[in-house]
């Protein structure tokens, strides 16, 4: 992804790097907030930027409108809506370059699109909230719900009309309903999303800038409290703040405070290296309230990577059939929906292991979670050769099923199973689980690799409480007034109703920043900012 540099005489957003160097003052005609580099340069006098008035309310050297934490899909969403509004809008980001999360939400949900209607599929709202419950447990009639389903097409349409995203055909995810909903987004490869986006925009950015927590007044949130990798602090003053901070699965601890049973099983990383719960400080000091945080997107087609750090992931993604079984030999669910949330809750605490075979062994059968795709040095694909060449103790591959079977600890119970998958599979009858198979399924080859198989932590579903408007809540669900969240760290949807989870989540995230956005905006202008 290109890193963003500081430019004068810019059309596009300002950037401005936390760096003590980072002095001059940019902007120019088109109307962009001027920001000096304030961040690094006062920073040698930060005791002095929050001082009072007299009364105890604090004064900032520095303050803006809007400000937005983070810029990955909710954030960038937010940003955009206020400076629509008519709002100034300081976005601040931990990392050196923003917007690392765009290019990664590939997929969209959204319901009764014009893309929809040129494929020739005709959506309700009705079928909508009929296989929201299929697809996350959830209640489809839940009004947080029906607004993101009402909403989610005029967030794609926002996006294509507005900001020239290419939105392309919709597409079935398992386990969700017969109808397309997922929306490809398509990025140029040419130019970073970030940049795409804010291309133009007022909209200040400033790199290498962590939030460690509100400045608070009489109940509201006023500013937030920054530092940088210099070691430098201060604050800034702020009409609203907008956290789209993220979500927490790479932080293992938060992991098992709220899911212990997923942690249990040894799960890796499928997540952005950034979602280590950054906001998570920030919120427990304004006293905010948390629902269904164990909520933990999860998908069951993972290995450890054998040459990157701990936890981090190597993605089982084949065509070839295959079956999944535990450490008893025995299959314990539908095979067909393993790339969508359903599978992970199920595995049994023993692990699984995934069995399948297939002719090509040149075949790139493993490949990098999303988030590496941009690094040159990350190969898109790997053969089981070159992953147990490379010290992979979790994948087993031979000219053999009962040699690869052993090889991987299994009993030969999971002969016996594979044998009766391929015998339904071969008169198309109908397996415990309810899924009708087809002769196309069997498992057979000249190869036969078996896969030990880790959960894989792929998305907050649960995250600090929001009302409909995307305000945070506090334990008594009364808003935090100046403080609003979208995005994982909000659980996906303002109001919450994500459930066990859903694909195409990055639809969600534009939605809920453009609600955050407006409501922030609103904000302001209540308050007499704007």
């Amino acid at each position: 992804m290109t890193l963003l540099l500081l430019l004068a005489c810019h059309a596009g957003p300002v950037v401005v790097p936390a760096h003590p160097d980072a002095h001059d003052v940019v902007g120019d005609s088109a109307g962009e907030t001027a920001h000096t580099g304030e961040t690094s340069e006062t920073a040698d006098d930060s005791a002095q930027e929050t001082g009072d008035t007299g009364d105890g309310a604090p004064t900032f050297e520095r303050h803006t409108q809007v400000l937005v934490v983070g810029s990955g899909p909710a954030g960038v969403a937010a940003a955009l809506t206020a400076v629509e509004a008519g709002r100034e809008v300081l976005l601040l980001e931990k990392s050196t370059t923003p917007g690392t999360g765009i290019r990664l939400g590939g997929g969209a949900y959204a319901a009764m699109t014009r893309w929809q209607a040129e494929q020739g599929f005709s959506d309700t709202l009705e079928a909508a909230q009929a296989d929201w419950v299929t697809a996350t447990g959830e209640d489809g009639t839940r009004p947080s719900v029906t607004a993101f389903i009402e909403g989610s097409g005029d967030t794609l349409v926002w996006l294509a009309d507005a900001h020239g995203v290419e939105i392309e055909s919709s597409s079935v995810s398992a386990g969700e309903g017969e109808m397309p909903r997922t929306h490809r987004i398509a990025w140029s490869p040419a130019v970073a999303p970030f940049d795409f986006l804010t291309e133009g925009q007022p909209i200040t950015v400033e790199t290498g800038v962590e939030v460690t927590g509100p400045v608070m007044w009489r109940g509201a949130v006023v500013g937030v409290r920054w530092k940088n990798a210099a070691g430098e602090e201060g604050t800034i003053g702020a009409d609203a703040v907008v956290l789209a901070t993220g979500g927490f699965l790479r932080d293992l601890a938060q992991v098992e405070a709220h899911a212990p049973e997923l942690a249990s099983l040894d799960p890796v990383f499928e997540t952005n290296p950034t979602s280590n719960g950054g906001g998570v400080p920030f919120l427990t000091e304004v006293g905010a309230a948390w629902e269904t945080p164990g909520n933990i997107g999860a998908y069951l087609h993972a290995v450890q990577d054998p040459v990157r750090p701990d936890g981090e992931a190597l993605i089982f993604s084949s065509a070839v059939p295959y079956i999944i079984v535990g450490a008893d030999g025995r299959r314990f669910t539908r095979e067909r929906e393993l790339g969508s949330f359903l599978v992970a809750p199920e595995v049994p605490d023993t692990g699984a292991w995934l069995i399948t075979a297939y002719d090509d062994p040149e075949t790139p059968v493993f490949q990098p979670p999303g988030y590496n795709w941009a690094d040159p040095a990350v190969p898109e694909g790997y053969t089981p050769v070159e992953v147990i060449t490379a010290g992979s103790v979790e994948v087993f591959l031979s000219g053999d099923a009962e040699e690869s079977i052993a090889w991987a600890g299994l009993p030969a119970d999971a002969l016996d199973e594979l044998e009766n998958y391929n015998n339904l599979a071969a008169t198309s009858a109908p397996d415990p689980f309810g899924a009708i198979l087809t002769p196309a399924q069997s498992v057979d080859g000249i190869r036969w690799l078996v896969v030990q198989l880790h959960p894989g932590l792929a998305k907050n579903f649960g995250g600090v409480a929001t009302d409909l408007d995307g305000r945070v809540l506090d334990a008594t669900g009364a808003p935090v007034a100046g403080l609003f969240a979208a995005g994982e760290v909000a659980g996906m949807l303002p109001g919450g109703g994500a459930g066990r989870g859903f694909n195409g989540s990055v639809g969600a995230c534009y939605y809920g920043g453009r609600v955050a956005g407006a409501a922030a905006a609103a904000y302001v202008l209540a308050e007499g900012g704007g």
